[in-house]
């Protein structure tokens, strides 16, 4: 980390200082002068008089201030005073972030859901460090950092409360960016800002509440500003100027430390970032005069490979999928890439250097930075994305992709491909790391804003201000329903609480929840597909007429449209399907069905009751409750955790809480399809081609606009854009107006739009298959040959179509169009596909179920 001595308060300090200094004679002199006569017996018998003559003033302006004390202790929580007894933690926190993915968030946390103050820490100034959370105990490295004070404390808080556990300074410890590593009972900490010299590591006992006790320390040249990695019997950490060290836990008999290898300086100077160990192997970095990512045997420190990179890498290396995945550009923590540049020159000559070897360097330095992956095993770089400006702090890894911030202000997640998926501009730098949980990423930018993001399409779910724009180096840490994280003006904050009630789990509707855009969050169809079973064919008749399936976590649901077999039947998800239970209707299933907790979601027209609403038990298919759709109405119906969105009386939608209370009723007109939830708008599109945007809370309609075109697609939002397949081709449309943005094509196949990236794929009714640039309309490939009347599906890093007689796959990043399977063979496909792990589900005329996985 690059941290030059503005960091701090010093940029708010140098020019009042200056004219302190100038007056600070007479001050001084003023203050003595005050200090004689306070201390004249006269003077303690005139502040007597006064205080008593206006003893009524006093004694109102002292209750005020106590009253005033007590009030902002409950508006402005601090500290609380008690903390509950210790819980052990289920895992440690060895290394910078806890894991090997970098994900700043101990497993299977609960995401906070909502934003909030639950306690700040009040014995502090401020932190560089990131928290580490061991059960219900937050840890972290807090700094005191200025002209005329530079020192470290290690603290200890209540999670839960903020009460303070112990606070300790480690011998003339200075501000650092370590963060502490925990294992077993090994504490450890690196010291240091950007111009420490002769820093050192720290090495505790961990007592648990007990303060900790000091067992080794190690100094080195420079900084020590990487985070250790305590891995089985070693402590991993890397220097400024003297590269790699490998350490014993335990010191000798003499209480020395006992290094087993350090790899000097020479070929390892910027060593500087926080390292990772696994499998035998060290992972590391270099920054500035070393720009290259290394690999180390973890045993002996020999070299096994080096990759080169084209400017420093600040980011500690995340290791996923087989890969050593790292961000590098010339920016900094401080400093602008521009800046840097144009500083360079001076800091050459100074080394000596000739001006024509200058000129080459500083020509090389590109303004934009880049993610590189590399092959874990044999070193071999993967791939090399560019993005506008550096990653400085790790990138996080979920089980699908990469999460990063940037310099330009803009959040982004990646494949693990390296393939675009999604981002977002905050409007602030971030040069802090994400936070990542099963739901959410945390991101805390330099504006003085904590965002919560949902974390698939990256979308701000809530915010928080934190304070005053500034750099804020203290990475968040997710656990216990919190985000934790430290700030320029305090040490230690807790924010955010998870949902009140228990999460359900929630299949919303059509496709299910695991669908955004048509692409399947959590497929992995592999390189090439098989057929595995068809099932509900009959032997000589057609087989029924079926819709996509819904699928619990024990069950796929399957929706048989009408005839004698219309209804819906579960079957387990073992290899061979076993029937579990049917549900026999008396007329027709109109949509696909849905799923939240342990009930099952039916849209029937019966014949002699009309349109149903049905709730079935998942666990045997009764019917639970009913909701009458009024004659005229659509029926049709989205679920979401706290409420579901129908439209039970004609052209008006309604919110109904799960217990049948009407939240709201807007008039809409009659819905073409399902009404689509948003972030804190509801999303509809009608009969009449009109598109309706409603306000999810109120139900109040925004704005409502007629299209000059048929809709022939659902519509699909990705940040503040709506997508619509028309007759006429796509349409962007602006989310806040109903603005047209663009227009593309002159007509649209199938009924649904694929978002992959920063891309939008459809088939249009010639069967051409089109890549459009989502933010400007702009036809990037054209694929031709496509089946019209299938719409195109997406797994995280493939295009699925048919083709002919098959399914074929097609890979963004280099175009190559590959088979996955023959389908022709199977007859018509009837319904939409549907993709579940390594599963892929659909329906034809002659084979009924069809399941097919990858070989």
């Amino acid at each position: 980390m690059f941290i030059p001595f503005d960091l701090g308060v010093i940029p708010l300090a140098v020019g009042p200082l200056q004219a302190l200094l100038a007056v600070l004679p007479a001050i001084l002199v003023g203050i003595g002068t005050a200090i004689v006569a306070l201390f004249k017996p006269s003077t303690f018998v005139l502040l007597f008089k006064t205080l008593w003559r206006m003893k009524v003033t006093v004694v109102l302006v002292v209750a005020l201030g106590w009253g005033a004390w007590q009030g902002a202790k409950v508006i402005f929580p601090g500290t609380a005073a008690d903390a509950a007894a210790a819980e052990a933690g289920e895992s440690d926190w060895p290394l910078f972030r806890g894991n090997e993915q970098r994900t700043g968030a101990v497993a299977g946390t609960a995401s906070p859901a909502s934003g909030g103050l639950n306690w700040r820490a009040t014995n502090g100034v401020s932190a560089f460090s990131s928290p580490v959370v061991l059960g219900n105990r937050v840890f972290i490295v807090q700094a005191e950092f200025g002209f005329f004070k530079n020192e470290s404390h290690l603290a200890a808080y209540d999670a839960d409360s903020g009460a303070p556990i112990w606070r300790i300074r480690p011998p003339g410890m200075e501000a650092t960016f370590s963060s502490i590593s925990i294992q077993d009972d090994i504490m450890a900490v690196g010291e240091g800002l950007h111009e420490t010299k002769e820093a050192r590591l720290f090495v505790y006992r961990y007592r648990g509440d007990e303060e900790p006790e000091l067992l080794w320390t190690y100094q080195s040249e420079g900084h020590m500003e990487s985070t250790p990695h305590i891995h089985e019997d070693r402590i991993y950490i890397g220097t400024s100027y003297n590269g790699w060290y490998c350490f014993e836990l335990e010191p000798d008999e003499e209480g020395e430390p006992i290094i087993v290898w350090n790899t000097g300086g020479e070929d390892y100077v910027d060593s500087v970032t926080s390292p990772v160990v696994a499998d035998g192997k060290f992972y590391g970095t270099q920054g500035i005069q070393g720009q290259a990512v290394v690999c180390l045997d973890a045993d002996t420190g020999e070299e096994l490979w080096r990759v080169e990179t084209p400017a420093p890498v600040f980011t500690s290396v995340t290791l996923v999928n087989g890969m050593a995945v790292a961000g590098y550009g010339h920016g900094n923590f401080v400093f602008s890439a521009e800046e840097v540049r144009q500083a360079r020159p001076e800091r050459l000559e100074a080394q000596g250097r000739s001006q024509e070897y200058i000129e080459e360097h500083v020509a090389q330095m590109k303004v934009e930075g880049g993610i590189l992956a590399i092959d874990i095993e044999t070193g071999e770089v993967l791939w090399d994305e560019t993005v506008p400006r550096t990653i400085v702090s790790p990138i996080a890894a979920t089980e699908d992709r990469l999460i990063a911030g940037n310099r330009d202000g803009v959040v982004r997640s990646f494949s693990f491909e390296g393939d675009l998926l999604a981002e977002w501009n905050s409007g602030n730098m971030i040069v802090t790391a994400p936070a990542v949980t099963e739901e959410f990423a945390y991101v805390l930018a330099d504006g003085g804003f904590l965002y919560a993001l949902d974390l698939d399409t990256l979308a701000p779910v809530w915010s928080f201000t934190v304070g005053e724009p500034g750099i804020y180096a203290s990475s968040p840490t997710v656990a216990r329903g919190q985000v934790y994280f430290g700030t320029p003006q305090s040490p230690l904050i807790s924010v955010g609480e998870p949902l009140a009630e228990e999460i359900q789990y929630l299949w919303d509707g059509p496709l299910g929840i695991v669908n955004r855009g048509n692409r399947f969050a959590d497929g992995a169809l592999g390189g090439r597909g098989a057929f595995r079973w068809n099932h509900l064919a009959g032997d000589e008749a057609p087989a029924p007429r079926m819709g996509p399936i819904a699928s619990s976590e024990t069950m796929n649901l399957v929706p048989v449209a009408e005839g004698p077999e219309a209804g819906l039947i579960a079957f387990d998800t073992a290899a061979r399907p076993e029937e579990k239970w049917r549900y026999q209707a008396s007329g027709k299933i109109l949509v696909s069905p849905a799923i939240r907790g342990e009930r099952a979601f039916l849209l029937e027209d019966s014949e002699e009751e009309g349109k149903l609403l049905l709730q079935l038990s998942l666990e045997d298919g009764s019917v639970k409750d009913t909701l009458k759709i009024e004659e005229g109405a659509s029926g049709f119906f989205r679920l979401g955790q706290r409420e579901l969105w129908v439209e039970r009386e004609p052209g008006v939608l309604s919110a109904l809480s799960y217990d049948g209370e009407a939240l709201w009723n807007s008039e809409t007109g009659v819905l073409a399809g399902p009404p689509i939830p948003l972030r804190d708008h509801v999303l509809a599109h009608t009969e009449d081609s009109a598109l309706v945007v409603l306000d999810r809370h109120s139900g109040e309609v925004i704005w409502q606009r007629a299209l000059e075109t048929e809709i022939v697609s659902e519509p699909l939002q990705l940040g503040n854009r709506i997508f619509v397949g028309t007759t006429k081709g796509l349409v962007a449309l602006r989310l806040g107006s109903g603005e047209k943005i663009w227009g593309v094509g002159d007509s649209f196949g199938g009924d649904s739009i694929l978002s992959l990236g920063n891309f939008l794929y459809f088939v249009d009714s010639h069967g051409m298959l089109r890549q459009v640039d989502r933010r400007s309309g702009e036809v990037e490939q054209e694929w031709e040959g496509a089946n019209p009347q299938v719409s195109p599906f997406g797994t995280r890093d493939r295009v699925f179509f048919v083709e002919d007689n098959f399914l074929q796959q097609l890979n963004p990043r280099t175009g190559e169009v590959t088979p996955w399977m023959n389908i022709g063979w199977l007859g018509e496909i009837l319904s939409p596909f549907v993709v579940r792990g390594e599963n892929l589900y659909f329906s034809t005329d002659q084979r009924g179920l069809i399941r097919a996985s990858r070989r």
